[in-house]
């Protein structure tokens, strides 16, 4: 299998130069490594100038977002002709043996979409994202060792682009990232879409991504308790559109009212006036899925067509 590692950074050249090194410490190294620089202000080919030989840099005009810059370069990796692509942050690392367990796991089951265990880079025994598996969520390793099948999967749980493994199967089922995401929401709608459309796909436990822990802030509210992603002003409206989009699209109608209707309830209650004006209509236009509030699909798309490899 011939896998194309695929690296999205955005001013972080520190980070971007431990996840390349790690990347090309791999007992099983990719055929390739394709680094997407969203505009960063140190460029990328600066950041790397040692490692020039060992990578190919695709830098956009401008920074759109996370969502974007795994458009790009999941769309690249296989306009190459490549059998995978392996997804990554710049702030996350590889164990050394993580591609090689990926791909032999692949090679020895029906896996099409397949994840590391995402652990805290500062605390190992703890899980960053948590995994939904049986109706709850697995915060710890031990807990996802303990859940784990005979194959060393926890089927239908993956954490997308924290180390996934993305087969060329997969993404002629599924297609290109939704660049419209922007940040926020991108990888839930990845997950989603595999999910509704029955991609086989599995965290494998033996294979570890390090990564630090999630800097974001939830509360729990309503009567069931649902978990709210906190997220700053200025950039909230991304995550409420693509919060719309998700819940509607892949949960119903009536899911996506509820949810919502609970999300709008909170920000009332705790006085958020402009959050909730905000909300309403960035959720709206994301259930809707016409993207039409700033950034608009339509800017979005320009912006990723103004790339240009290094």
């Amino acid at each position: 299998m011939r896998v194309c590692a695929v690296i999205v950074t955005y001013n972080r050249p520190k980070l971007l130069s431990r996840c390349l090194a790690a990347i090309l410490g791999q007992t099983m190294k990719p055929a390739s490594v394709l680094v997407v620089d969203n505009c960063s202000q140190v460029p990328a080919t600066e950041a790397l100038r040692e490692y020039t030989k060992d990578v190919q840099i695709f830098r956009l005009n401008e920074n759109t977002g996370g969502a974007g810059g795994f458009h790009v370069g999941l769309a690249e990796a296989f306009r190459q002709g490549f059998d995978a692509a392996w997804l990554m942050d710049d702030d996350g690392t590889p164990s050394e043996d993580c591609l090689a367990t990926l791909v032999e796991t692949v090679g020895r089951t029906d896996l099409q979409l397949c994840n590391p265990l995402v652990i805290d880079e500062d605390s190992p025994e703890k899980l960053v994202f948590g995994l939904g598996y049986s109706g709850r969520v697995l915060r710890s390793a031990q807990e996802a060792l303990a859940n784990a099948d005979s194959d060393g999967l926890i089927r239908g749980a993956i954490n997308p682009f924290n180390g996934t493994l993305v087969t060329r199967e997969c993404y002629e089922r599924l297609g290109d990232i939704k660049f419209e995401c922007f940040i926020w929401g991108d990888e839930e709608e990845y997950f989603e879409r595999a999910r509704s459309r029955n991609v086989a796909m599995a965290t494998v436990v033996h294979a570890k991504f390090q990564h630090p822990a999630s800097r974001g802030t939830t509360v729990q509210f309503g009567l069931r308790k649902l978990e709210l992603k906190l997220c700053p002003p200025d950039r909230s409206h991304y995550y409420f559109r693509n919060y719309g989009f998700n819940k509607f699209n892949y949960r119903g109608f009536l899911v996506a009212a509820y949810h919502g209707l609970n999300y709008l309830t909170f920000l009332l209650k705790s006085r958020q006036w402009s959050e909730a004006a905000k909300f309403a209509s960035y959720y709206l236009d994301g259930a809707s899925n016409l993207y039409l509030l700033k950034p608009s699909r339509t800017s979005l798309s320009r912006m990723l067509s103004q790339g240009k490899k290094s």
